[in-house]
């Protein structure tokens, strides 16, 4: 009787390349281009034009195959070396949330969800995060110098849900949103003003160095414009002082 002898299945041209060559894959995501890529996985290199399109099973309109073929990367890939470049290009077209985009890392973050319609202002106030002129009146980002324990238990001290995403899942949110580019975000003034404390906590979050990019000043010249209370407590604890302005 003759005998069969199992060895690993054959992999991919695509998967022998997506980690170049410092890395390693970690077979904890044996199945994953298949899964999201399968008309690419004999390729050992990706166009524009492939890397533009919609990437496969992933419920929406906008993960193209860079933005998944970067999420593998990160996710699937072991080793010390960080690359900003793959087979789609620059990971981080329009700059990643750190100052130095080889300090980025996709580690776990965590956002408070369900404030948008609490209203109880001394529980809010007396945990520093209450604004009264904003959209969303409570929100625990606004409270500063807390580490991710410390927000996840002022959040759900108030009623919220608190939900971790991985800094990458962050990085194309806030891109999609229009924050990298200043022309989009000084348009929508205030909505990005109000995401600064939340861009400035991935910045101490998702970068090794702790260090964000420097983000856009959207104050016409000589003039203020609103930002959110962690934002100018932040600025106050590293030693700025407000400008005269008008």
């Amino acid at each position: 009787m003759a005998h069969v002898v199992l060895g690993d299945p054959p992999r991919s041209p695509l998967l022998e390349v997506v980690c170049g060559e410092n890395r390693t894959w970690n077979a904890v995501c044996d199945g994953a281009l298949e899964n999201f890529v399968p008309s690419f996985l004999s390729k050992t290199t990706l166009t524009q034009s492939e890397c533009g399109e919609l990437a496969n099973d992933t419920g929406t309109d906008y993960m193209t195959v860079h933005i998944i073929m970067v999420m593998i990367s990160l996710q699937c890939c072991i080793g010390d070396y960080k690359p900003i470049e793959g087979l789609c290009g620059k990971y981080y077209p329009d700059g990643s949330v750190c100052a130095s985009d080889d300090k980025f890392s996709n580690n776990p973050i965590g956002t408070c969800y369900g404030l948008d319609d609490f209203t109880d202002n001394a529980t809010c106030s007396a945990a520093g995060a209450w604004d009264e002129l904003a959209d969303q009146k409570c929100d625990v980002e606004r409270i500063p110098g807390l580490d991710a324990q410390q927000r996840k238990d002022a959040c759900e001290q108030m009623s919220g849900n608190w939900q971790v995403e991985r800094c990458y899942f962050w990085q194309v949110e806030s891109s999609r949103n229009g924050f990298f580019n200043k022309s989009t975000a000084c348009a929508n003034n205030t909505e990005y003003n109000m995401q600064l404390g939340f861009l400035n906590t991935m910045g101490k979050e998702c970068c090794d160095d702790a260090i964000p990019r420097v983000w856009h000043d959207c104050s016409p010249p000589n003039r203020c414009s609103a930002i959110p209370r962690s934002v100018y407590d932040m600025a106050v604890n590293l030693g700025f002082s407000p400008s005269t302005c008008t």
